[in-house]
């Protein structure tokens, strides 16, 4: 019994060491293919997400990390859009109890609720750290883009105030399959980003002095700052 249970012991030390060995190759392989350790070269995100960060649209969560199904909040996608409209100034007259003077994300919150790209909840909040789901995306996506007007049908699981957002997003190839109260991913919103700069002009992507000029400067950026907030 003794040396059957030495045995297993050897088995087991063996198999978890093969499943180490096994992560660390699949690790390495996907920083290959992606430069990224938590984006396969077969994840469905994976070129959206490339797109987006070499262009500077959406950065990435580490060095080597983007985080392709962390929910995003309503913040990042103001400042998303904040980003392709070429960071301006002058959104004054705006304010939110939750928006701290200063947080890295003040002015693009600012921008897009003086724009009426994005509302706050109307009791003085703007929704900081709150996840934004799928038609609110889509919506503020189409208010950027001006609020084109679409006809068709719409669909019947979206909210009315989302339905058109909803269709135009769907006609030209923005989104599909919508749910409209699902959270969206930081990967979900690089596709809705890329599907929509395909269609559309915006002043950041046709500027290049304000795009970032590789995935290497952009990691070094990040470390940089992980670095001074350390």
């Amino acid at each position: 019994m003794k040396h059957n249970n030495i045995f297993k012991k050897i088995i087991s030390s063996a198999c978890a060491a093969a499943i180490v060995a096994s992560g660390a190759l699949n690790v390495n392989a996907a920083i290959e293919d992606t430069g990224f350790t938590d984006v396969d070269a077969d994840n469905v995100y994976a070129d959206a997400i490339a797109y987006c960060v070499d262009n500077g649209i959406i950065r990435r969560t580490g060095v080597t990390e983007f985080s392709p199904d962390e929910t995003m909040n309503r913040e990042l996608a103001a400042c998303i859009l904040f980003r392709l409209e070429g960071s301006p100034s002058g959104a004054e007259g705006v304010s939110f109890d939750d928006v701290s003077v200063g947080r890295w994300f003040q002015t693009g919150v600012y921008w897009a609720a003086a724009n009426n790209i994005f509302n706050g909840y109307g009791d003085g909040r703007f929704g900081v750290n709150d996840s934004i789901t799928e038609e609110q995306f889509l919506t503020a996506l189409w208010r950027y883009a001006g609020s084109p007007q679409v006809s068709g049908e719409t669909n019947p699981n979206v909210s009315e105030w989302a339905a058109e957002a909803a269709l135009w997003a769907e006609q030209n190839n923005i989104a599909a399959d919508i749910s409209p109260s699902n959270p969206v991913t930081r990967g979900q919103a690089a596709e809705y980003i890329m599907n929509f700069l395909a269609v559309y002009e915006t002043p950041y992507m046709t500027n290049g002095e304000n795009q970032i000029s590789s995935s290497v400067e952009e990691a070094e950026f990040v470390e940089k700052v992980r670095m001074t907030v350390e």
